[in-house]
């Protein structure tokens, strides 16, 4: 088996039999694999036309020579392209981030392709989105976010939801300068919570995007800006793992972010999150949605937001679960139930049987 790409690797070799052998191929260079195959491989590749960067991941791949192939980065184009040169390997990608639409256009795979991959998918929506947009593989699986998956305990999350640290959770998606969609909103989305506590004093905790010392200036930049903003209104929660997030979450009576993936696995984790983003740009589907998802804030409205953060606070995880649980199926599939666990344990098992 080979695992490309380190990001997210560990959370798949969680679920790689003991008796499997398996290699990672680190596709963001911090570790180069040459050797003369590989080399002469890619300089082969290089002069059949493919990119150097694709001819290198060729080389690799026909090095290892795996049965199957997986990746937890999910919109990677040169993964799914690979599938197709090497029809004998399996190549399964698990999504790790929201699909949302993106005004740069590289949240997700391009339109008008076909791809002889595996997508697992946190729900129905990215499956409906890429057929909106005529992109195909040979198999999708709505079965929710493994990341999520993986870290769910039943004990903790219902320690953590009778110990309730926070009325509300907003996950930040950073003041980082980016033209990127949902950095422009959560701005915006920040200064109207800001209004809102003003007026109803709950108990907040900001999840920080940029934590750790690679991103240290980056976070004393967040951190200095949301301290300005809210002052002592608010709780500033690095984000020290995704575990860290989930668990405030879980402690959280509502989340609200502007499509961070984490609000949406919090829907797939029993939890009210309130997805500030609009879903209907060029790459999203058109129209109304095929559920009734008014736990979405589509359009941004500053009376709308109060009001349905209002309705979400009065609620209760139960009503919220009763009320929405088709449309938050359509968005993510259920983290306890361990749905994309035992998928991928499939697609890998049968792969490597085959």
């Amino acid at each position: 088996m080979l695992v490309i790409d380190v990001e997210g690797a560990s959370d798949i070799i969680e679920l790689i039999p003991p008796s499997v052998e398996y290699a990672i191929f680190y596709a963001r260079n911090e570790v180069l694999h040459l050797n003369l195959k590989t080399v002469a491989f890619t300089l082969i590749y290089v002069l059949k036309g493919r990119s150097p960067w694709l001819a290198y991941v060729s080389a690799s791949v026909r090095q290892v020579n795996p049965r199957v192939a997986v990746t937890f980065i999910d919109n990677a184009q040169y993964f799914h392209e690979l599938a197709a040169m090497f029809p004998s390997v399996h190549f399964v990608a698990a999504q790790n981030g929201n699909r949302f639409p993106d005004l740069l256009g590289g949240n997700c795979l391009p339109a008008n392709r076909h791809y002889e991959s595996t997508l697992l998918t946190f729900g129905e929506y990215e499956i409906e989105s890429y057929q909106f947009q005529n992109t195909n593989f040979r198999e999708t699986n709505a079965c929710g976010s493994l990341r999520s998956s993986l870290s769910w305990s039943a004990q903790e999350y219902e320690v953590s939801k009778d110990q309730v640290s926070f009325d509300i959770c907003f996950v930040s998606t950073s003041f980082i300068v980016d033209e990127r969609i949902w950095f422009q909103e959560n701005k915006l989305l920040a200064e109207w919570l800001r209004e809102y506590l003003r007026a109803k004093p709950y108990l907040v905790s900001v999840v920080a995007m940029r934590t750790g010392p690679q991103d240290q200036s980056a976070h004393e930049y967040e951190t200095s800006l949301y301290k300005e903003l809210f002052g002592d209104l608010i709780t500033l929660s690095p984000r020290l793992s995704p575990d860290s997030t989930y668990r405030t979450m879980d402690s959280s009576q509502v989340t609200i972010s502007c499509g961070s993936s984490v609000s949406i696995e919090s829907l797939g984790r029993g939890n009210r999150s309130f997805i500030c983003h609009p879903l209907h740009e060029p790459g999203g589907l058109p129209g109304p949605l095929p559920v009734s998802a008014t736990f979405i804030l589509a359009t941004l409205d500053r009376e709308e937001f109060f009001l349905k953060l209002d309705n979400f606070i009065e609620m209760t995880d139960t009503s919220f679960r009763a009320k929405y649980q088709h449309s938050i199926d359509f968005f993510c599939h259920s983290a306890a139930t361990r749905e994309i666990d035992t998928a991928l344990k499939r697609y890998l098992g049968s792969s490597l049987d085959s």
